[in-house]
């Protein structure tokens, strides 16, 4: 089934890793999960050995990729395995999605018509933008280093990691390319998949604003019970279909928000101490690449949603529902469910909004400064 672009492409991704979630889970596909969780586990082992067998003195700063790369493990295999294991929550989801969703052809007015096909065109834009930001952040954070020293030495696999003695460096370089590479792709589908579906959710309130506005533009009862019923159930809709998106996913947007955030205070703290203009540029690249990710795929779609909910209330007392007393007990339904909360959160501890970004982003910055104090004291 072809769903919206930005999904159909997540879709694709999906399959390209075996945690598609039309595919019903067999042996071969948990073999592809595990075989890809060990490969990310023995480049992690590598990377880990790998400052024991340096001979420069280990100082903060060279510990630094390390656990850059080891966040960047964390971070993609946390993502893996909820798209894994919630591939039959999000069929459902999808289904959903595609049943229930008021198309855009059948829009009347065109100024709601007119922002609709805007509104998708920039999320598509969304999509390509974090695309083209991932895939050039990954080659150049890859093969960066051999590109500008020009040789292939230990240094310059894709991860700073141990090179076995029996290993030759051809093979454990590609073995680290690849799967470097596919170690990206559940973490951009995990991103696109619950900006798009946040925001297109949030497109669907602002719709239902504008249905809310109208339920009494004539004095037709049984036009105005219809238009009532239709703004109601897709009300409930749109509120048990946010419940559904929140429990699929609030664990490992938990998850995601405890790797991002050390992740961030490190490449900040390289780019305010690192005198390489290689590193410098990888690190900004790098930081660029999570900033978006964290503010444009999170925290922006997550404010959109809860801001166009909050103006449910607004949108009926704004219908003229005064000057029709025979439909107060209707009105008062809907007053009643306009007052429950679509916000999205992080394993139920905290809400994913603009504010929670910001304080997270202050946090990053006291680390850093932290960070910033170890490493001149160890100097």
């Amino acid at each position: 089934k072809m769903y919206f672009h930005n999904i159909d492409h997540c879709l694709k991704m999906m399959s390209i890793i075996g945690v598609h979630p039309g595919i019903e889970k067999g042996l071969y596909h948990y073999f592809r999960y595990i075989l890809l969780v060990l490969s990310i586990c023995i480049i992690g082992y590598l990377v880990m050995l790998y400052p024991y067998h340096r001979e420069e003195k280990m100082t903060l700063l060279n510990m630094t990729p390390v656990v850059t790369s080891m966040c960047l493990f964390a971070h993609s295999i946390f993502k893996l395995t909820n798209l894994f294991f919630k591939g039959r929550q999000i069929r459902s989801l999808l289904k959903d999605f595609e049943c229930s969703f008021w198309k855009i052809e059948d829009i009347s007015e065109s100024d709601d018509k007119a922002y609709s096909v805007a509104q998708i065109n920039r999320i598509k834009q969304m999509y390509h933008i974090y695309l083209f930001m991932s895939t050039n952040t990954a080659t150049f954070f890859y093969c960066g280093r051999i590109f500008i020293d020009g040789q292939p030495a230990d240094r310059n696999l894709p991860f700073e990691s141990h090179v076995p003695f029996d290993v030759p460096f051809p093979v454990i370089f590609v073995f680290e390319l690849i799967v470097g590479y596919i170690l990206v792709i559940p973490i951009v589908a995990m991103d696109i998949f619950i900006s798009t579906t946040v925001l297109l959710t949030a497109l669907q309130c602002r719709l239902l604003n504008r249905e809310f506005q109208n339920i009494f533009c004539d004095d037709n009862d049984d036009s105005i019970r219809s238009r009532f019923r239709k703004c109601n159930d897709h009300h409930s809709f749109l509120i048990r279909f946010r419940e559904e998106l929140n429990q699929i996913f609030a664990n490992g947007i938990l998850a995601y928000m405890l790797v991002i955030v050390p992740t961030l205070c490190i490449e900040m703290y390289i780019l305010s101490t690192e005198k390489s203009l290689k590193e410098d540029i990888r690190a900004f690249s790098y930081s660029a690449t999570l900033f978006f990710e964290f503010f444009i795929c999170y925290c922006l779609p997550a404010q959109y949603l809860n801001d166009e909910a909050e103006l449910f209330l607004n949108s009926v007392y704004s219908s003229n529902w005064h000057l029709h007393s025979k439909h107060s007990k209707d009105i008062l339904l809907l007053l009643g469910k306009s007052h429950l909360k679509m916000e999205m959160s992080a394993g139920g501890y905290t809400k994913v909004d603009l504010k929670a970004g910001f304080a997270a982003l202050k946090s990053m910055v006291s680390y850093c400064i932290f960070l910033r104090s170890l490493g001149v004291s160890q100097d």
